[in-house]
Formats: C-alpha cells, sequence, structure tokens
C-alpha cells in the first residue's frame, strides 16, 4: 500500500509542478503581451520623406523632395489618426487647419534651413526673408537660434528679420480669408 501512495503523490506531485509551470508561462505571455501595447501606444510618429506624387494637403500644388531647391520648404504633419499629410510652405500647414473638414493633427515638422533634416515645428527659430519659396511666404526654419540670427545678419539685403509662428500664422490667415472671399 505504501508503495502504491507514492505512486499517487508523485502523480499529484507531476499534476501541481504541471499547473505551476503552466500559470507562470501564461503568466509571462500575457505580461509580454502587455508591454507591447505599452510601447506601441507610446510610441510617436516619426518624420518621412514625400515622394514623387506627393501634392500639398491644403492647396494641392507639387510637394518638393529633400534634394530640390525647394525641398526646404516642405512641411509635413501627422493627424491624430496617423495619417502623414505634406505641405508645400508653411503658411500652408497653418491653413490646413482652417479648412472645415481639415483632420486634427498631433505632430508638425519642418525642414532646419541648414542641414534638411526634419525638426518639430514648436521648435524651430524663424526667420522672414524676401526669397523665393513656394507659396512665396518667405519663412525659413532654424534648429538653433544662432543659425536664425546668423541667416539674419548675412542676409540684411534681403530683409531678413526675426520672425515666430504668430507672424506666420498672421499672413496665412488674411490669405485664407481673401481665398475663401472675406476681407
Amino acid at each position: 500500500m505504501m508503495y502504491r501512495d507514492n505512486i499517487k503523490g508523485g502523480s499529484l506531485l507531476r499534476k501541481k509542478l504541471f499547473l505551476t509551470i503552466s500559470l507562470v508561462l501564461i503568466a509571462l505571455i500575457l505580461g509580454a503581451c502587455g508591454q507591447d501595447d505599452t510601447t506601441t501606444m507610446t510610441t510617436s510618429h516619426d518624420p518621412t520623406e514625400p515622394h514623387d506624387e506627393s501634392t500639398c494637403a491644403f492647396c494641392n500644388m507639387k510637394i518638393y523632395l529633400k534634394d530640390d531647391e525647394m525641398g526646404v520648404f516642405t512641411a509635413q504633419a501627422i493627424t491624430e489618426d496617423g495619417k502623414t499629410l505634406f505641405f508645400d510652405d508653411s503658411g500652408c500647414l497653418l491653413n490646413y487647419e482652417r479648412k472645415d473638414d481639415a483632420l486634427a493633427l498631433e505632430t508638425k515638422w519642418v525642414r532646419d534651413y541648414v542641414s534638411q533634416e526634419w525638426l518639430k515645428a514648436g521648435d524651430a527659430s524663424i526667420a522672414h526673408a524676401d526669397i523665393k519659396t513656394p507659396m512665396k511666404y518667405g519663412y525659413v526654419f532654424f534648429s538653433s537660434d544662432q543659425d536664425a540670427k546668423d541667416f539674419v545678419t548675412n542676409n540684411a539685403n534681403l530683409n531678413a528679420k526675426s520672425s515666430s509662428w504668430e507672424d506666420i500664422d498672421a499672413v496665412s490667415k488674411e490669405r485664407f480669408m481673401k481665398k475663401m472671399g472675406h476681407k
């Protein structure tokens, strides 16, 4: 009889061990799934490069690529649902949000005038000059205040001056109102 009890006890021990291992594996699997979800939710979208067929989400004009002379003025935004929109000039970026059917924008980028790398619009130092841009706004963006100051100093002959998003918004709003038939 003792022999039988040992067999039953061994079987019970194996069942407990199997159950314990199964529960640990399930917990690990569920924990790993939860970590992936958290990572996905906290990851923000990175800027991307437009392609040859990209058009401005506001005015439908051609988007210039990075290696084009006018590509330095391209802007982009990510909507709240993850869609990437491109704009041929900074004023179009702001006017897009004035449209009745505009998607809410989560993040906005402009190109650094020096490196042509993307930088968050809110982090940019801004200058304005009498320079040719796709929609003739004339604004340029810099990753540093010093680069913006140097641009203003070196381009006095082009009426260069420091600027702000508020300045761009005032000009773009005026153009938008004219386009919509308001004065």
